[in-house]
Parts: C-alpha cells; sequence; structure tokens
C-alpha cells in the first residue's frame, strides 16, 4: 500500500515537473527555441546556408559619391573566407557580377573582390578590390552581401 503511494506521488510530480517546465518554455536540450545545437543529438543536422550578391565595379571613381557599373562586371573574382582568412571558394562573375556561395555551414566568413584593368594609353594594369564585413552564418539562411570594388593602385 505505501509503494502504490509513493509510486503515485511520482506520477503527479513527474506530470507537475513537465508542466512547470512546458510552461517556463524549456523544451528540448536547447531551451526555449527549440534549438539543439549544443547537444549530442544524433538526429539533429545544422542546415546549410547560401550566400549571394552583386560585385560592381567602379564607374567613376575619386568623387565623394562613387557610382558603379550596373553590366559590365565581368572577371572579378570573388572568394570566400573562413574566419582564419582560409579560402574557401572563388568565383569569377559573369557580366552581371552576380556570385552564389552554396551549402556554407555555420560559422564566421567575409568575402573578398579582386579585378585588374589594363590601360593601353598608359600601359598599366590597374587593380580593385573590396571586402565584406564578417558575416555570421546561423544556418539555414540567405545572406545578401554587394561588393564594391575600389581603386587599390596600379602594377
Amino acid at each position: 500500500m505505501k509503494n502504490l503511494m509513493i509510486k503515485k506521488r511520482l506520477r503527479y510530480l513527474s506530470l507537475f515537473l513537465c508542466l512547470m517546465g512546458f510552461m517556463l518554455g524549456i523544451q528540448g536540450c536547447g531551451g526555449g527555441d527549440g534549438s539543439c545545437s549544443e547537444c549530442d543529438d544524433p538526429v539533429y543536422e545544422p542546415r546549410l546556408s547560401s550566400i549571394e550578391g552583386i560585385a560592381y565595379f567602379p564607374l567613376y571613381e575619386g568623387s565623394p559619391n562613387p557610382s558603379y557599373y550596373i553590366d559590365g562586371n565581368y572577371g572579378i573574382q570573388v572568394a570566400l573566407h573562413a574566419d582564419d582568412e582560409t579560402v574557401i571558394e572563388i568565383q569569377i562573375t559573369g557580366d552581371s557580377g552576380y556570385y552564389r556561395f552554396d551549402d556554407v555551414p555555420q560559422g564566421y566568413y567575409f568575402i573578398t573582390a579582386f579585378a585588374e584593368e589594363y590601360d593601353e594609353y598608359d600601359d598599366l594594369y590597374y587593380q580593385y578590390d573590396a571586402e565584406s564585413p564578417d558575416i555570421d552564418i546561423m544556418g539555414g539562411e540567405i545572406v545578401v552581401v554587394d561588393l564594391y570594388l575600389e581603386y587599390a593602385g596600379a602594377i
């Protein structure tokens, strides 16, 4: 008889704790947001993301408000870097300047763009570059990062 009463009390106590956890927003191992990234749940798989944008070549530079080509952004080298500056992937833009990196896992990244232009009159190559701020990928999103190249010098 005494064991039966203890079992009933334990059942009520576990029901009470479940209800309290639900009311406080405690769900799963990651907290109230339902995430499980910190736990060892074998079912959890981080979602991959994409980073896309347009790299713009300068049309008129040197003014306080430079303008950029809408088209004519061909041949810009766009590189995705990990937070430790390791290059993960490189793409060369087409005429529109569009680029896209798919299947990017969670983490911190940044993007660089580089282009060279030959000036026949001066017989020189001019370099242009750009760098994005840090990008924090949480998982499952599409991040848009446009890059505006600026004059970096002659070689």
